[in-house]
């Protein structure tokens, strides 16, 4: 039902035609430094002080095993 809402097949072709680098240029970026500075930022401003250490290394696990779980390029 959501697919059909959300027209997914008409979404997937849109991004393929317009924007076909848009996964590689996402990893890159979650993977910089850049963006560990602003979940760094957005967790220390975030989150009571008590709980910063225990999210800060929540999310980076997460975020380090979405980065494995992506497909190598060719």
């Amino acid at each position: 039902m959501a697919d059909t809402y959300f027209d997914k097949e008409r979404y997937f072709e849109f991004k393929e035609k317009s924007l076909p680098d848009l996964d590689a240029m996402v990893l890159d970026w979650v993977s910089s430094n850049e963006f560990d500075e602003l979940l760094t930022a957005t967790v220390l401003t975030t989150y009571p002080e008590h709980e910063q250490e225990q999210f800060l290394a929540h999310f980076r696990g997460l975020l380090d095993l979405w980065i494995s779980d992506q497909p190598v390029s060719a």
